[in-house]
């Protein structure tokens, strides 16, 4: 079944495209192979993200922090509007890829709650919420990454199956917080110099004797020459144990996308883990290097993908 979205939407649908082709390129790549109503759709969730993600990141600096929590609270209200038909604030309504964003939701049945939900998740980051324990990092993980995964489920799953499922849902949602843990894992030293945040539990910490000392040494560029310590690579390899394991969910439930969705999830999940490896070889020096799979990784995690695959039923 195609969902081709009306002509008077195809403005809407080009701007939301070109967001999502000029903020990550990868992401455009993999998943331009779905089907072409498929694929707008993707981009259509792609730029709400995008949006909510710039809220925090590119207004915080000339707006007051009351005034972005505001705004953010005042789109979740409006939110509601979309699965009740009624009239969206202007400040939203007027905005270029909201047409294409709401068409989608309602056509593909978006879960309001997932969108909510990654709503919250910026907003927590505002409130400089504690990772504490590895629990509080699931919780915050799962509202900025794991909602992703759950609004896009049902514009990638197969004709016939149901979005609803709840192992389906909790592969999707899983896929997300693996996906932020990695993010995490690679950014250590990123996120304290830029935002002055630790995403690592505090808990884990402890036990392993790394506190925030530490890592604000290691962090800084006259710290670049410094030896990653025992106890830190220990306490990574702790916490990028707990991102293996919800990776593994999704390769169970691959027959359950759409053919064509099916790569571009393997390969993303894939390649995506395999941050971790480059982290692992360049000493754990996620401090003061920036840690990425290379292109010769990347082509031999597509070709393990499409391994995956081979024997599914199309």
């Amino acid at each position: 079944m195609t969902l081709k979205p009306p002509a008077d939407l195809k403005a809407s649908f080009a701007y939301a495209d070109q967001v999502m082709a000029q903020a990550s390129k990868s992401f455009y790549q993999a998943f331009s192979l779905l089907p072409k109503d498929r694929f707008l759709a993707v981009t259509a969730l792609y730029a709400f993200n995008r949006y909510v993600d710039d809220v925090v990141d590119e207004d915080l600096g000339a707006n007051q922090p009351a005034d972005i929590v505001g705004h953010l609270e005042d789109l979740a209200d409006n939110l509601d509007r979309l699965e009740t038909d009624q009239a969206v604030a202007p400040v939203f309504a007027d905005l270029a890829w909201w047409p294409a964003f709401a068409w989608t939701v309602r056509t593909y049945g978006i879960e309001i709650s997932a969108l909510k939900a990654q709503i919250k998740g910026q907003l927590l980051d505002m409130a400089d919420f504690k990772v504490t324990s590895l629990a509080d990092l699931v919780y915050y993980s799962q509202h900025v990454a794991g909602s992703v995964g759950l609004m896009m489920l049902p514009i990638l799953v197969a004709e016939g199956q149901d979005a609803r499922d709840p192992d389906l849902r909790a592969a999707c949602q899983d896929l997300g917080v693996g996906m932020q843990f990695t993010n995490i894992l690679r950014d250590v030293g990123e996120d304290y110099r830029d935002r002055g945040r630790i995403y690592l539990p505090r808990d884990l910490m402890a036990q392993y004797g790394v506190d925030a000392a530490m890592i604000s040494q290691l962090s800084q560029e006259e710290g670049a020459d410094l030896a990653v310590p025992p106890a830190f690579a220990a306490l990574w390899e702790d916490l990028a144990g707990h991102a293996d394991h919800y990776y593994q969910g999704i390769f169970n439930h691959l027959p359950a996308f759409h053919p064509r969705a099916r790569l571009p999830l393997a390969a993303s999940a894939l390649i995506y883990h395999g941050i971790q490896d480059a982290v692992r070889a360049n000493g754990y020096n996620c401090l003061t290097q920036r840690n990425y799979t290379s292109k010769l990784d990347r082509l031999r995690l597509i070709k393990k993908a499409q391994t995956k695959l081979k024997g599914l039923s199309s």
